[in-house]
C-alpha cells in the first residue's frame, strides 16, 4: 500500500533507482565492514547481472508501473501465483517436480489469500475487473520466478548477502 503511494508521487524507475541505489551502498558497506569480498566470482556475473536485469529492472518497475493502473487487491492476488509460476517455471527450465504435499501447500495459500481478500465472497472474486497494470504485475511475477530459479544455479558460489538486494529491501 506505501508504494501506491509512493508511485503517485514518482514515476517507477527513478523511484527503483534511488532504492536499488541505497541497497547496493548498503550492502557494499556491510561487506566491507564484514571484511568479505566485494566482488563475487567472475563465474557467476552473468547470472547475477541476468538477477539484477529480472529481479530489479523488470519485476520492480513493472510491478510499480502497474500500480499506476490497478489496485493493491488485484497485485496481491496475482502475486499469490508466484508459488505456481515458479513451479511451472522450474519443471519447464529445471525440470524440478514438486510433491503433492507442495502442490497442496500452494493451492492453500492461493485459496486461502483470496478468502482473505474476498472476505470470503465468491461473488467479489467473480465480479473482479482486470487491466494492463495486472498484466505488468503478471509480467512482475514470471520475472521475479526466473530470478528465483537462477538463485539455485549460483547459490554454492556466492554468498547470501551480496546476492540478495531484494530479500534486504
Amino acid at each position: 500500500m506505501f508504494a501506491k503511494f509512493v508511485v503517485r508521487e514518482m514515476s517507477p524507475i527513478p523511484m527503483v533507482s534511488i532504492r536499488y541505489t541505497i541497497v547496493a551502498l548498503t550492502l557494499f558497506a556491510m561487506l566491507a565492514w564484514r571484511g568479505e569480498k566485494l566482488l563475487p566470482p567472475r563465474r557467476t556475473w552473468p547470472a547475477l547481472f541476468t538477477m539484477g536485469i529480472l529481479g530489479v529492472c523488470i519485476n520492480n518497475v513493472t510491478q510499480f508501473t502497474g500500480l499506476q493502473y490497478s489496485t493493491v487487491t488485484n497485485f496481491t492476488i496475482i502475486a499469490t501465483l508466484t508459488p505456481i509460476v515458479t513451479a511451472l517455471l522450474s519443471f519447464v527450465l529445471i525440470h524440478e517436480r514438486l510433491h503433492r504435499l507442495q502442490w497442496l501447500g500452494i493451492c492453500s495459500s492461493l485459496c486461502g489469500a483470496l478468502y482473505l481478500l474476498s472476505n470470503g465472497s465468491l461473488a467479489a472474486i467473480l465480479t473482479l475487473s482486470f487491466n494492463i497494470g495486472d498484466v505488468l504485475f503478471f509480467t512482475s511475477q514470471v520475472a521475479w520466478a526466473l530470478y528465483s530459479i537462477i538463485v539455485v544455479r549460483i547459490i554454492d558460489d556466492v554468498p547470501p548477502l551480496p546476492s540478495s538486494p531484494g530479500r534486504v529491501c
